[in-house]
C-alpha cells in the first residue's frame, strides 16, 4: 500500500510533501455554523479546548497518490488508488422511524461499497442525534442497532462482524445524522479486547439486536491500527456509573488491553486520538487521567459527544500505528 497516515494539523494545514488529502476531518467549537471544507467534512461535535491558547486543528488522512471526489444528495466521497473514504448526512429522524431510517442509510452505504473497488469497509463511524431518547428497547441507540442489523443481514451478510466502529451521540439534534467510512479493497484485520466481552455477543439485556463491531481494525500491510470507540466496559458490563475519573481510567486500561491484543504493546507510535466526554465540564478529571496515562503525549482532541449508554461518560477512539 501507499501508506496511509493520520495527523493532526492547524485548521487548513496541508499535506506533508508527496502527500495527498484523501480527507480532511474539520473540528469546530461550533459546528452547525462551520462550512464543510472541500476537502472534507465537519464533525458534528463540539470541539473542546483545554487550553484556549490551542490553536484550531484538523485531522487529515493523507495517502501518496491522488485523490478524485464527488458528492451530492447528502454523499461526499473521496477515492484513492487504494481507499475510499465516505461520508453520509441524512436528516434527523424521529421516534419509532428511527430505526428503520438507520436500515435505509446502511442500505445506501452498502450499495456504494459494494459499487466501489474499495468493498470492504475498515472502519465506520457514526454520529446519531439523541442517541440515548427513549426507554428500554425504544432508546434510539438500540434502534440503530437493530436498524444496521436487519440492512445488513439482508444486504451484506458477508461484511459481519463489522470491523472497528465509533457510534457517538450528537448533543444538538438539530445537526444530520452522520455516517463516515474507510473502506480498501481487501478487508483489515479485526482485532478483540481480551477485557470485553464481543459486541456483537452482547446478551439480550442490551436489546433486540446486539451491537455489531471489533474492538479494532488493523490495516493490512500498512501498519495503522483503528480504534473503536472504547469506553468503561468490562465483560459487558459499564463500570463506575456517572464517575468520570473512574471511568476514564477503565477506558485507559481497556485501550492498553486491546493495543497489547493487537501486538503495539510497547511499540504503538503516537497517533491521533478523539475524547468524546458527555459533560463538557468533566475535561479537567479525564485530562488528569490522561496525564497519567502512557497516551499523554499522543496529540488529542476533545470533543463534546453523547456516549451510547447513559451511564457512561466517557469513550476513546483513534488511531496508532506500529514502529
Amino acid at each position: 500500500m501507499s501508506g496511509l497516515e493520520v495527523r493532526l494539523t492547524a485548521r487548513g494545514g496541508r499535506p506533508p510533501p508527496g502527500r495527498h488529502v484523501l480527507a480532511r476531518i474539520a473540528f469546530h467549537t461550533l459546528p452547525e455554523t462551520a462550512k464543510p471544507p472541500a476537502d472534507g467534512v465537519v464533525l458534528p461535535l463540539a470541539a473542546l479546548d483545554a487550553d484556549p491558547e490551542r490553536p484550531a486543528t484538523d485531522e487529515l488522512w493523507c495517502v501518496g497518490d491522488r485523490v478524485e471526489r464527488r458528492c451530492g444528495d447528502g454523499l461526499w466521497l473521496a477515492q484513492s488508488r487504494e481507499f475510499t473514504f465516505g461520508c453520509l448526512h441524512v436528516p434527523p429522524p424521529a421516534g419509532a422511524d428511527y430505526s428503520n431510517a438507520i436500515a435505509s442509510l446502511y442500505e445506501r452505504l452498502l450499495a456504494e461499497l459494494a459499487a466501489s473497488p474499495h468493498p470492504y469497509p475498515l472502519k465506520i463511524w457514526h454520529y446519531l442525534p439523541a442517541i440515548n431518547r427513549g426507554a428500554g428497547d425504544d432508546e434510539n441507540y438500540r434502534r440503530f442497532c437493530a436498524g444496521r442489523d436487519r440492512a445488513l443481514r439482508a444486504v451484506a451478510p458477508h461484511l459481519l462482524p463489522l470491523p472497528a466502529a465509533t457510534a457517538i451521540g450528537i448533543p444538538n439534534d438539530g445537526l444530520p445524522l452522520t455516517v463516515y467510512w474507510l473502506a480498501a479493497a481487501r478487508p483489515g484485520v479485526n482485532v478483540e479486547n481480551p477485557r470485553q466481552t464481543s459486541a456483537w455477543h452482547y446478551p439480550r439485556e442490551y436489546g433486540p439486536a446486539s451491537p455489531n463491531f471489533s474492538r479494532g481494525t488493523l490495516l493490512s500491510g500498512n501498519g495503522l491500527f483503528l480504534i473503536s470507540g472504547t469506553a468503561s466496559v468490562v465483560g459487558h458490563s459499564s463500570r463506575h456509573p456517572g464517575d468520570s475519573a473512574a471511568q476514564s481510567a477503565e477506558m485507559f486500561a481497556n485501550l492498553g488491553a486491546l493495543l497489547e491484543a493487537a501486538g503495539l504493546a510497547g511499540r504503538a507510535t503516537p497517533g491521533c486520538l478523539r475524547i468524546y466526554l458527555r459533560d463538557r465540564a468533566s475535561w479537567p478529571d479525564v485530562a488528569r487521567r490522561l496525564a497519567e496515562s502512557p497516551w499523554h503525549d499522543w496529540p488529542i482532541r476533545p470533543l463534546h459527544g453523547e456516549i451510547c449508554r447513559a451511564e457512561l461518560m466517557v469513550e476513546i477512539d483513534g488511531v496508532a500505528a506500529g514502529s
